[in-house]
């Protein structure tokens, strides 16, 4: 879902007498994996159907634009 131009991932969401009150995750690459509460009352909640999303190649010579994100995808991941 899109919140405030951030693309945010709901972790939990309560309805009370005001509205939705939402327990996101950010997702943009400045403020990843930081959390935030927002109401839906105060604020545009856009959702965002995953099956609307694109796939798209890698184009750049040696995977040079992908790799920085699978790097940072793996030094996150525990090892056993």
């Amino acid at each position: 879902m899109v919140i405030r131009d951030e693309e945010l991932l709901v972790n939990s969401a309560e309805q009370g007498s005001d509205g939705w009150l939402l327990q996101v995750r950010k997702l943009s690459e400045l403020v990843a994996d930081t959390t935030a509460a927002f109401y839906s009352s105060l604020d545009r909640i856009e959702p965002q159907d995953p099956r609307a999303a694109k796939v798209i190649a890698d184009g750049s010579s040696g995977y040079r634009d992908s790799r920085p994100w699978l790097e940072a995808l793996l030094r996150k991941t525990p090892v056993p």
